[in-house]
């Protein structure tokens, strides 16, 4: 634990933190209008991740990298204020000095806005929802030049719009997070299962009883399918440690019980090696689900701006949620393909939400599959895709994920056409086709 603040200390540097956020803000909103005056739309939300594809509308670069602080921990209403660029990491660093830790935390070092959209998912889901369900206010720069704190209170359409609307509607500044408390230590128990019915059935009743703090699953193959479930402790005998080489997928398979801190259990799927028995094997840029997240892909885009001599072999497969009553349906599917990459398995729980756009049933038990990516020199190009659209669509599931989605099988197109008009009615940042297409 850090030593706590005196109030008039943590009051104080809480205001000059204040201050400083404020001064960027309206900086950036003078950028913004005047770019906007000029005719120029913008880029987005950060200089990299927007820079735009070759022969793409030119645009007006936006860059909010500055807006990477985390600017106050309130343990007494269990909130957190970050600002847009903040990461889950630096956050879950403040939070665990107080005994605390964001109710859902999708990967370590995604940053605020690329986790908390669409479906930023954590092994906390079944119990706290998704990302954006532990989001309590934001405060947006809007098309129109506007900073808009929004909230399930004030201007509710456009906060429940902006996770699902990839940088569209406008620049997420700062956020509200919801914390709650964490013990030192996490105490895990790997269960496997060699029937797909059997192994769903688990997890429903994991998440059902929810008497563990993270529930997750893995299937690494036939026969070869795991549930986790992990629980706050005080200590443990052993403490493992994977945020090195060291392989968490493979300690799944080799363990039946594992005790981490709480931080190196944020962090076990960062390790590339996690999804391979043989480290040697492993290959960082695919073998972590988080990678392969919505957050996860933005940072890999993120990377390649920045090096666009990098390869770009790599695509990353489409991320499924399922009901999950068919759950076990869309499992079978999946075991029966030779060579199928191992899957992250994580159940959620949708909240009411009568203002979210997003189409999946309300209060109700979902499974989210998450691949290891498609490397085309491996695997025959598109195979693997085809496969899990099919499969998911077969069994009630929505994907949720893919540049090429056609967003308007997860979304209400009438509420976000009428969103775009009030808040960027001058087309200032890029559509939401052009968004999902990569096309920034």
């Amino acid at each position: 634990m850090v030593t706590m603040e005196t109030f008039a200390e943590s009051e104080a540097r809480y205001q000059a933190g204040e201050a400083r956020h404020r001064a960027r803000s309206a900086a950036l909103a003078r950028e913004l209008c005047s770019a906007r005056r000029n005719g120029l739309p913008a880029g987005g939300a950060n200089t990299a991740i927007h820079s735009g594809l070759e022969g793409a509308e030119p645009r007006h670069r936006l860059d909010v990298r500055a807006f990477r602080h985390v600017l106050h921990i309130d343990p007494e209403r269990l909130t957190a204020d970050v600002e847009g660029m903040a990461t889950y990491e630096a956050l879950v660093d403040e939070t665990l000095g107080y005994g605390l830790l964001p109710a859902v935390v999708p990967h370590g070092k995604a940053v605020m806005p690329g986790a908390t959209s669409g479906l930023g998912i954590a092994a906390s889901s079944f119990r706290h929802g998704l990302a954006r369900d532990s989001i309590r206010k934001m405060e947006i720069l809007t098309g129109t030049g506007d900073l808009v704190e929004c909230s399930a209170e004030c201007h509710p359409e456009l906060f429940f719009a902006v996770p699902h609307a990839a940088g569209t509607l406008g620049c997420p500044l700062r956020l509200t997070v919801r914390l709650v408390p964490a013990a030192p230590y996490v105490y895990l128990t790997h269960t496997r299962f060699r029937a797909a019915d059997v192994f769903i059935a688990y997890l429903a009743h994991l998440s059902a009883e929810a008497s563990a703090d993270f529930v997750e699953g893995a299937i690494f193959g036939p026969g070869g399918m795991y549930t986790t479930e992990a629980l706050f402790a005080e200590g443990g005998p052993e403490v493992s440690d994977y945020t090195s080489p060291g392989g968490y997928g493979a300690s799944i398979q080799r363990h039946p019980n594992d005790w981490l801190t709480t931080r190196g259990y944020v962090r076990r799927w960062e390790t590339a090696a996690g999804w391979h028995d043989n480290p040697a094997d492993a290959r960082p840029d695919l073998a972590s689900p988080a990678w392969n997240s919505r957050a996860g892909r933005c940072l890999l885009r993120f990377s390649r701006k920045l090096l666009p001599h990098a390869a770009r072999s790599v695509d990353a497969l489409p991320e499924v949620a399922l009901p999950i009553a068919r759950a076990a349906e869309f499992c079978q599917c999946l075991l029966a393909e030779r060579d199928m990459p191992p899957v992250w398995v994580c159940p959620f729980r949708t909240g009411e939400r009568a203002a979210d756009p997003y189409t999946l049933a309300a209060n109700q038990l979902w499974v989210h599959f998450g691949f290891r990516g498609e490397d085309s020199a491996i695997f025959p190009a598109g195979r693997y895709h085809r496969l899990i659209e099919r499969a998911a669509a077969a069994a009630g599931g929505v994907k949720v994920s893919g540049e090429w989605a056609a967003p308007w099988s997860v979304q209400d197109q009438a509420r976000y056409d009428w969103l775009k008009r009030t808040y960027d009615p001058d087309g200032v940042f890029p559509s939401l086709h052009a968004a999902c297409m990569g096309q920034q």
